[in-house]
């Protein structure tokens, strides 16, 4: 807004004079000591939020009450370019009323930063009852959050939780091409938005827009144990990117796709270990350029703070933990491992002598749902030197997901780099050996000098496929070199 509008409230800021903030935080107190602050003006007026410091707008038991209707709404609207400025609205209440509109979705909270947040006071709340935080978009779409605590005790009076909305427009490169990869535009502490079993896949193409920031763990403010909740997210239909070519200059998510809620795990740095899906959410379009995921159950191991809404049909992401083929007893033995499986029918292996032309060897059921993990195995006995593998997923709907390609065989003749190449984020690298050793896997520029050394690589019986990231090396020309005090191996590889 204007930075002269007449109805903007400076609650604190850096530039201000002693006296004059003196004045600003006494008016912080004045609202903290009324039994409501009422936000209905005789036209849309907004109070502004921005600066530093934690400003407890409303005292205990105190509400913020939006008493206006359409189309004269009041507007609490943080600064949108707070940069690396924090600032909290405190909501001291832990009742379901603290944040009141008196007409029904008459009432905004814009964010639009994940250092815009409000800090609502959660300590003893009842359970089981909706808390509606009325977030709205820069552009004025109302996108409600409802949390319902259904488990959990504050230990500590301060337990809350933090809570912020923003979508690309925090991005300085967004636009109408770029807007779709959210990788750009992460929450800290957020550090993919992957798909592969490996995250070596950027899947921003199948995920909106817009981050929310639902956090009960914030230092100074955590629940001891963070609480069990169901939660019902809003999106705004303008923060999926469509008209162009998906994946390209694109979502793939149309406005028409069903979502999902996802949060990151930064234990596991894993978005996929938790998918609302298969714990009853539902997804239905609003109408008026908006949809809804409700029913988000979440509980204590699964809750951290940063959230998206992802398509049902390709999550964050495909949650496959290992991987691996390899020479047992002559035999090739591939094995593989879910944390999570939502609506898989089978498993189908192929092989290929070339990597380019492939049949199928074999399928193995799979489980179908599941919320545990599994272990795949399945043995190929036609064993004829090296081979290469990979598996596909197929879903009930006959949809496949291909996985990369993984090299083994059981008749060795000695040691050496039979393959090397880049599959666009992992340097693969094929040794086949008559014995286990170790080596460092050293990869060189043309010139000699070291780019990456990745020490005591484990080479097994048959052939091993060495995987290591490339993240940050150039495109162009490389050596890679196997060396240890008995022996030295070489292999030219193009990293693109």
């Amino acid at each position: 807004m204007d930075a002269t509008d007449p109805n903007r409230l400076i609650l604190s800021d850096p530039m201000l004079s002693r006296s004059r903030k003196k004045k600003m935080l006494g008016a912080c107190r004045r609202f903290g000591t009324s039994p409501k602050f009422d936000a209905a003006m005789k036209k849309t007026a907004t109070l502004f939020i921005a600066g530093i410091v934690s400003c407890a707008l409303f005292a205990q038991n105190a509400r913020l009450v939006f008493a206006g209707t359409a189309p004269n709404e009041a507007y609490v609207t943080f600064n949108p370019n707070p940069g690396a400025v924090t600032t909290y609205m405190v909501i001291d209440n832990d009742a379901a009323n603290a944040i009141t509109q008196l007409a029904a979705g008459n009432g905004n909270i814009k964010s639009e930063h994940q250092n815009n947040r409000i800090r609502w006071r959660h300590q003893v709340g009842p359970l089981a009852v909706n808390y509606v935080i009325p977030w709205t978009t820069a552009s004025n779409v109302k996108i409600p959050l409802t949390i319902s605590k259904t488990a959990g005790t504050a230990t500590h009076d301060s337990a809350s939780f933090v809570l912020a909305t923003f979508n690309h427009q925090v991005w300085a490169g967004s636009n109408a091409n770029t807007m779709w990869q959210n990788v750009n535009y992460m929450p800290t502490g957020v550090t993919h938005m992957n798909d592969f079993y490996l995250g070596s896949v950027d899947n921003s193409e199948n995920a909106v827009n817009r981050f929310w920031i639902i956090d009960p763990k914030h230092p100074g403010y955590a629940y001891t144990t963070a609480p069990n909740a169901t939660m019902t997210f809003t999106n705004n239909d303008l923060d999926i990117d469509v008209g162009g070519a998906p994946g390209v200059n694109d979502d793939v998510l149309t406005t028409a796709s069903q979502l999902q809620a996802q949060r990151f795990n930064p234990g596991v740095n894993k978005w996929g270990d938790y998918q609302s899906d298969p714990l009853g959410s539902a997804w239905a379009s609003l109408g008026g350029g908006r949809s809804q995921v409700s029913g988000v159950v979440v509980t204590n191991p699964d809750f951290f703070r940063s959230w998206t809404l992802s398509s049902i049909t390709d999550p964050l992401p495909v949650e496959l933990t290992a991987y691996n083929a390899a020479c047992d007893g002559g035999k090739v033995k591939v094995t593989w491992t879910t944390a999570s499986e939502i609506g898989t029918d089978r498993y189908v292996i192929e092989k290929s002598a070339n990597a380019m032309e492939w049949a199928p060897i074999g399928e193995v059921a799979a489980a179908g749902n599941s919320t545990s993990q599994i272990t795949y195995t399945y043995y190929d006995e036609d064993v004829r030197g090296m081979a290469y593998y990979r598996l596909s997923q197929v879903d009930v709907n006959e949809q496949v997901n291909v996985l990369p390609v993984m090299v083994a065989g059981c008749d060795a003749t000695n040691t050496e780099i039979n393959n090397a190449w880049d599959d666009g984020a992992l340097l693969n690298v094929v040794v086949s050996s008559t014995d286990a050793y170790v080596y460092d896997l050293v990869l060189t520029d043309m010139q000699g000098r070291t780019i990456l050394n990745a020490g005591s690589q484990a080479i097994n019986p048959g052939y091993t496929t060495l995987r290591v990231n490339k993240n940050g090396i150039a495109t162009g020309l490389y050596m890679v070199m196997l060396q240890n005090s008995q022996d030295v191996m070489t292999r030219r590889v193009y990293l693109h």
